[in-house]
């Protein structure tokens, strides 16, 4: 049970879902299904191992932060997790051989060694894992899109999925900054004041405004569309900024945290539909 928990199923049934999305994204047609399959056990794989690395690397912190997690509350060891992690590593890659594409195959190995990285060394470092976080979310769409022979269509999502994770991994170091504080690490949080913080903020949203206006212009987006992500992802995402800026309590950070990853789910819904709507 404890090698379930560790990484994430929940959160691996949502990162599926992204790779297979910007694999068939928006026709829906299955064109040589087993290459999409692989990819999505390659991805699944993959950020299991990353779940898990990063877990490893970040006991100390965990063990202030959220001491019921599976290697701080003692549920297993810290050596059965490292190798673990390199196992689940090892597979994802070689699930990114059976897609046919040399390029999946060497955005599996890199992406592995990002998360490793990351967990490693960029954590806890100044905006720099931010950005490898938001990467890493966006490139499950575009690695799906690569399989699914769909890049361009893929693209389009990634850009969203980038942004917003980006915005939600700022929420986490604020959320976390007790923990970061005493270990000393240098995450936004730990170094900037509140008001500088709200202006990086700032920037991811007026992003997703701005490319959701651009794809209106295009029209590659519909009326129907276009209304139900101002109503269900952009008025949510401006309350969530709003509330963001006025409140400093952790308790508000965690549940910023975890509304923004259910209206990301929202997002795809309805980009899911708005070819139909």
């Amino acid at each position: 049970m404890h090698y379930l928990k560790i990484i994430r199923p929940f959160n691996l049934i949502f990162v599926g879902l992204c790779i297979a999305f910007g694999a068939l994204y928006p026709e829906y047609r299955i064109i040589e299904s087993w290459k999409i399959i692989s990819a999505i056990f390659s991805g699944i794989l993959i950020a299991a191992a990353g779940y898990t690395v990063n877990d490893y690397y970040d006991i100390e912190i965990d063990r202030i932060n959220k001491p019921e997690r599976v290697l701080p509350s003692g549920s297993m060891k810290l050596k059965s997790a490292l190798i673990y992690s390199i196992v689940l590593f090892f597979m994802g890659i070689i699930f990114s051989y059976f897609t046919g594409s040399v390029i999946c195959l060497l955005t599996a190995f890199i992406n592995s060694m990002f998360l490793f990285l990351y967990a490693r060394f960029f954590k806890r470092e100044f905006i720099i894992g931010n950005l490898l976080v938001a990467y890493a979310s966006a490139s499950c769409f575009i690695f799906g899109g690569i399989a699914g022979k769909n890049i361009e269509n893929s693209l389009i999502i990634a850009f969203f999925a980038f942004f917003y994770t980006f915005l939600r991994e700022v929420v986490k170091d604020m959320e976390d900054i007790k923990g970061d504080r005493q270990a000393g690490a240098s995450t936004i949080a730990v170094r900037w004041k509140k008001s500088k913080i709200m202006n990086i903020c700032l920037i991811p949203v007026l992003a997703i405004i701005s490319f959701t206006t651009y794809l209106y212009i295009l029209e590659d987006m519909g009326n129907s569309q276009l209304i139900l992500l101002l109503f269900f992802v952009i008025l949510p995402l401006l309350i969530f900024f709003r509330i963001l800026a006025t409140q400093n309590k952790i308790e508000i950070y965690n549940q910023i945290s975890r509304l923004m990853k259910l209206d990301m789910l929202i997002l795809l819904i309805i980009f899911a539909i708005g070819s139909h709507i």
